[in-house]
């Protein structure tokens, strides 16, 4: 059965190109939804945010560690520990197709109250090709 909720502000605005990743039991409060970089209609997003599912309410966590690029196109993997996301890939806002693997680490704080922290991705392997 579809229910459609009124998520409360802030609210991230329209955007594609962007992901949202579920991570269950994210800060012991049910599912809740991380939601990604992106494209806007004017500009191009390096940012991320958190709805907690249970009452569609929006959080704009404070965020520490490398800066990133915006990016669009990207793809996200929410990891089994349920404390971090996987972004890699996309396409920066010129076009380029972009290969730095980030951690998001979303174990720190609660939904209202969260600092997440970007890490970088050492490889220690040979990386794959830049695709978006």
């Amino acid at each position: 059965m579809w229910l459609r909720q009124t998520p409360s502000a802030p609210w991230p605005g329209r955007r594609s190109g962007h992901t949202f990743t579920l991570v269950p039991s994210a800060f012991g409060c049910g599912t809740t939804g991380v939601l990604a970089f992106g494209k806007g209609s004017t500009s191009y997003h390096a940012d991320a945010m958190a709805l907690a599912l249970k009452d569609a309410s929006w959080s704009r966590p404070t965020l520490h560690g490398k800066a990133v690029v915006a990016r669009w196109q990207h793809a996200a993997q929410a990891l089994s520990d349920r404390r971090a996301v996987l972004l890699t890939g996309g396409l920066d806002p010129q076009g380029n197709s972009l290969w730095d693997p980030l951690l998001l680490d979303i174990s720190s704080g609660n939904a209202a109250e969260a600092v997440w922290h970007w890490c970088s991705v050492i490889n220690t392997g040979e990386s794959p090709q830049p695709r978006a």
